[in-house]
């Protein structure tokens, strides 16, 4: 997935249908069309999964690195968007982001992020200024 002006630009996955075949606190499998996709989750996202053998849909956002593929599942489009946010930050990893979003509310996590960005902000400012 890339990222272009700070937006991200389409995925070629957008969410999966299926039934859940393995739950763990970390990741799921969700069968969908013959396969088993193994979907990197959040504590938030792993206690709104229905028992294996029901059905769910997930919202997804892949990483794509030379050396791998990755599917992360979310329950709701907002932990997403703060996952997408947190990745935004430098030195915030997929696994970091899902780690903050296994400790944390996504609001929370989205009020953390802009006040950051705000700050941040706003010390180049005072650099510009002041420097």
């Amino acid at each position: 997935m890339a990222v272009r002006g700070g937006e991200y630009t389409p995925a070629v996955f957008e969410s999966i249908q299926g039934q859940v075949v393995r739950r763990d606190p970390a990741q799921c499998v969700i069968e969908a069309g013959g396969l088993g996709y193994l979907l990197h989750v959040s504590l938030t996202t792993y206690d709104a999964l229905p028992a294996p053998g029901e059905h769910t849909q997930l919202l997804l956002h892949p990483v794509i690195r030379e050396d791998e593929w990755r599917l992360f599942g979310f329950a709701r489009a907002q932990e997403r968007e703060v996952f997408r946010a947190l990745l935004r930050v430098n030195g915030v990893g997929p696994q970091m982001a899902l780690g903050l979003l296994s400790g944390f509310r996504p609001e929370d996590l989205a009020r953390a992020v802009g006040a950051a960005c705000l700050l941040y902000t706003s010390d180049a400012a005072d650099a510009s200024v002041y420097g």
